[in-house]
């Protein structure tokens, strides 16, 4: 466990496994007026996992790595003030200042600890929610944004989670946690003296909370295999046997399973499933969406019908019938007797329960006029059911969408 500390005089009692680094080892002053650590170029934080950070005005080469750091699952701890959380604020913002110590710490192991130690700090920003947007809305600035799209500068993560772990008196937060990708932020007001001891308490809570190790398991060596042990091949076949029957059935029930994809498909796709619908149910079904006719074509010894199908978010109006009725038009020159049908899968994103109704009184009135079957895919998975179950049969199924004179009624 690789661990830097950045403006501490302090650090806390290193134990086995750990690998500290303290930075600076002295305070260095800027002539602009403001306090500063001079950063190291050779130091890189993507060399630790965890980062605490005691800074007045951080390095802004911080922020920048930060949001790398963060998504290769590195954990800043930062002791911040109004001035001091500008490399955080994409995530945390720090702003007015408050006075007081902190009423309600929460029952987390952060807030015990800052609980136990609330009279260390000096409760001088309070904290937000940072308002990270995705895109340009970024801390950048456009320079920046350059570098981001170059490649040499990481995209800030994305926020997995938030909690407020401290409360002044007027429920403004002073102390925060942020999950962002794999790692965290843990800020936490300044603190006139940052004890060994209180350094220790948060590492030890990072570690056992966020970072916990586990052994790595070494790899069996491909020669294993040849090493048996009394009583191990059959048992290797009898799992073999059941590999493949599992193989089998997950295959069967993959494809029992995809005629439920008319309930929720749209375009191409749906066009596909209701033909393999049909098919399935022994009526021949053809797409003829790519020669710029109609979707497909049904044909059966009681049957030719052209079939138009329509994924929607909501209902079909009376320009869906009309595409309907264009290409019938056309089609009966040729064809007196061919049946037009109209299959929707209406407000495609609800349960089918939840459907309204299908198609507008004005698209009903077309489809009757013109003796369309219209129906939904509702209705053409309840027919598949109903053959699966020999409860139909493709002349039943052909009779009644030919027989039909506007809403398919399944009932008769």
């Amino acid at each position: 466990m690789r661990v830097l500390f950045v403006g501490f005089k302090k650090l806390p009692e290193r134990l086995a496994g750990e690998h500290f680094r303290s930075w600076p080892k002295t305070e260095s002053y800027r002539t602009d007026g403001g306090r500063r650590w001079r950063w190291d170029d050779s130091l890189s934080i993507f060399d630790y996992n965890i980062v605490f950070l005691n800074a007045v005005k951080p390095p802004s080469v911080l922020g920048l790595a930060l949001h790398r750091f963060l998504s290769d699952g590195g954990h800043l701890c930062i002791f911040v003030s109004r001035d001091s959380g500008s490399c955080i604020n994409s995530y945390i913002s720090v702003d007015s200042s408050h006075s007081g110590e902190a009423m309600t710490c929460g029952s987390t192991w952060i807030g015990k600890i800052v609980r136990k130690s609330q009279h260390k700090f000096r409760w001088s920003a309070v904290m937000n929610k940072g308002k990270y947007l995705a895109n340009e809305a970024m801390v950048f600035s456009f320079s920046e944004m350059a570098k981001v799209v170059a490649g040499t500068v990481s995209r800030p993560g994305k926020f997995r989670g938030y909690e407020e772990i401290a409360f002044s008196p007027n429920r403004k937060c002073v102390c925060a946690l942020a999950k962002i990708d794999d790692g965290r932020i843990l800020a936490l007001p300044r603190a006139a003296d940052v004890s060994s001891s209180l350094l220790r308490e948060l590492l030890d809570g990072i570690k056992a909370n966020y970072l916990e190790e586990t052994e790595e398991t070494p790899q069996p060596p491909l020669w294993i295999c040849s090493v048996t042990l009394p009583g191990e091949k059959p048992l290797l076949r009898k799992l073999s046997t059941i590999r493949q029957s599992f193989a089998e059935s997950h295959d069967k029930l993959i494809g029992l399973t995809r005629p439920k994809d008319l309930l929720y498909l749209s375009g191409r796709e749906l066009t596909r499933r209701v033909s393999e619908v049909f098919n399935r149910m022994g009526i021949h079904a053809e797409e003829k969406e790519d020669g710029g006719r109609e979707d497909i074509e049904i044909e059966h010894e009681k049957l030719n019908g052209l079939v138009e199908v329509k994924g929607l978010k909501g209902y079909a109006n009376i320009d869906d019938v009309r595409q309907l009725l264009d290409w019938w038009l056309n089609r009966i020159e040729v064809n007196p007797n061919v049946k037009g049908v109209l299959i929707v899968n209406h407000y495609r994103d609800m349960e089918p329960s939840k459907r309204k109704d299908p198609y507008t009184k004005s698209a009903m009135e077309l489809g009757r006029n013109n003796k369309f079957c219209l129906m939904t895919t509702v209705d053409l998975l309840e027919m598949y059911k109903r053959y699966l179950q020999s409860e139909e049969t493709s002349e039943t199924i052909v009779e009644k969408i030919g027989s039909s004179e506007g809403l398919l009624d399944l009932s008769s």
